[in-house]
């Protein structure tokens, strides 16, 4: 995630943005958590979409860490059978783990998302794997700047976990709920997730 982190910040620095808002969705919340708490001076704000704070805080996620799916065995299975089935596999379990309703009830969304996935290459998807088994709680009391979490309305309860940990580790955090959204709450239900951010965005004068 520090790799991440860092390559944001070339990003940003290489596009001439000093004081980013960074919105990022389940693994975009992933690093910019780790940017945030790497470069604490340079957000202005940040708003958390799904996202997580450790690859293991719940025991459904130490149970797919360290028993189903450890790394030394989900790293060799990925360069064995290839993208596309374990894309599918890894979507099944997850609904198994988290419930059908974890990608919610739309087909074309579950669709959409799978094909996205299904685009990356087996290096890209080992490098997005080791990044989340390596992930753990960052010290996120270092993070300063105002702070938004968002969750779909039916969202699972382990991420509403994940949210609790923010609100409780975060000095400046408050979550509000995308009606009607689950996972993927800015596919299902855009015009209440861009509301909610742009009244946060409002609440910090920034727009």
């Amino acid at each position: 995630m520090a790799t991440f982190a860092d390559d944001l910040a070339a990003l940003l620095e290489m596009t001439g943005i000093e004081s980013p808002v960074i919105c990022g969705l389940p693994m975009g919340g992933v690093v910019a958590q780790a940017f945030t708490v790497r470069y604490p001076a340079r957000p202005k704000a940040l708003i958390l979409a799904s996202a997580p704070v450790s690859a293991s805080l719940t025991m459904s996620e130490k149970l797919l860490r360290y028993v189903l799916m450890p790394s030394g065995i989900a790293l060799p299975v990925i360069r064995r059978v290839g993208v596309k089935r374990f894309t599918r596999f890894s979507l099944w379990l997850a609904r198994r783990l988290w419930g059908r309703q974890w990608l919610g009830g739309r087909q074309d969304i579950q669709q959409f998302i799978e094909q996205c996935m299904l685009q990356m290459e087996s290096s890209e998807l080992l490098k997005l794997w080791e990044a989340i088994y390596s992930f753990d709680l960052l010290p996120l009391e270092q993070i300063t700047c105002p702070t938004l979490v968002l969750n779909g309305e039916h969202e699972s309860k382990g991420a509403l976990r994940h949210t609790a940990e923010i609100l409780r580790r975060i000095p400046h955090a408050r979550a509000e709920v995308v009606l009607g959204g689950s996972h993927a709450m800015n596919l299902e239900n855009p015009e209440g997730f861009n509301r909610l951010a742009e009244e946060f965005l409002r609440s910090c004068c920034f727009c």
